[in-house]
């Protein structure tokens, strides 16, 4: 089973986007609008990084198969 952390749909970088329009000097809409989707992606890759890491270190160590054995023995 795998769990997006940061899992933002269209409608939330809409909401985001339009947020910047009404707020920041129109002059700077581009440069904060591309700092803001840099530093999200970013973001995104870097728990998309610790997911994949978290995932090897589970299968090294076994975890998934001493929850099995558990989960059997429950039965």
């Amino acid at each position: 089973m795998e769990v997006d952390v940061l899992d933002l749909g269209w409608q939330d970088l809409f909401f985001i986007t339009f947020t910047v329009i009404v707020i920041v000097n129109p002059k700077d809409h581009l440069v904060v609008i591309r700092s803001l989707l840099g530093q999200l992606f970013q973001t995104k890759n870097t728990v998309k990084d610790f997911q994949r890491l978290l995932e090897e270190s589970t299968k090294n160590t076994g975890v998934n198969e001493i929850n099995n054995e558990h989960s059997v023995a429950a039965k």
